[in-house]
């Protein structure tokens, strides 16, 4: 999502690289190979030969295909004049239909939301700044930020952030466990409440040593109450703190 808004905002060849098959549009090596190559001779980015390219690629369909994709991004640039951060954040994926395309692998029965509400809380992020322009270059002082950190501290000493899904089968001396309010866990989309209580005890048995349930009384302007399996559990509040056996 965030290599869509980079094109949109600065022409970004390595961003477009990223989106142009996401969601899929069978425009493989060979097109990219052709663009590249376009892109030298006019001395323009990869977006722009992409129009300049026209009618003279090899592949009847790469035409098609790669001027549906351009009119999606031209689209995008003009509402960008118009829309806040956030605004342009829900405006691509509506476009791109992206929130189905990041679902699509999920296994029936045991679906993943953690995915889709990554986009909510960055479209929520996005609006707290004025421009795209401004909210992608904090974006990039973070990302690199974030690695300077990982370089300096090596592998051994980090936090792994996981969904529950994803947590299955592994194990920690610590584990945080955030978001563990009604709403969130279980969710309020929720179609089984006992899936949800078994999700919960998949990421409790996840730690070796230590445990730490973290309850949100507000999320996203909502107030939220402590989870109902917490009760289940024989967990409860005192003072702001999680007690139980």
């Amino acid at each position: 999502m965030l290599a869509y808004l980079r094109v949109v905002e600065f022409d970004d060849d390595e961003a477009l690289l990223r989106i142009i098959n996401r969601p899929s549009r069978y425009l493989g090596k060979v097109f990219v190979a052709e663009i590249t190559k376009i892109a030298k001779q006019h001395g323009c980015s990869l977006l722009k030969a992409i129009d300049k390219g026209a009618g003279r690629f090899s592949k009847p369909y790469m035409g098609t295909r790669s001027k549906q994709f351009s009119r999606l991004i031209w689209a995008l640039k003009d509402d960008r004049k118009s829309l806040s951060p956030g605004e342009m954040v829900a405006a691509t994926r509506d476009l791109t239909d992206y929130d189905a395309y990041i679902t699509s692998d999920e296994v029936e029965g045991d679906p993943d939301n953690s995915r889709v509400q990554n986009l909510d809380e960055l479209q929520n992020a996005a609006d707290g700044f004025k421009t795209l322009r401004e909210f992608l270059t904090f974006v990039e002082s973070m990302q690199i930020k974030g690695a300077a950190a990982a370089n300096q501290n090596g592998t051994k000493d980090r936090v792994e952030l996981l969904t529950l899904h994803r947590a299955k089968g592994l194990e920690w001396d610590t584990v945080f466990i955030i978001g563990v309010s009604d709403g969130l866990l279980p969710h309020k989309r929720a179609e089984s409440l006992e899936e949800e209580r078994r999700l919960l005890y998949v990421g409790i048995t996840r730690s070796r040593n230590r445990l730490y349930l973290g309850v949100l009384s507000l999320y996203q302007g909502r107030a939220l109450q402590p989870s109902r399996f917490l009760g289940e559990a024989g967990i409860k509040e005192v003072a702001g703190v999680l007690e139980g056996t």
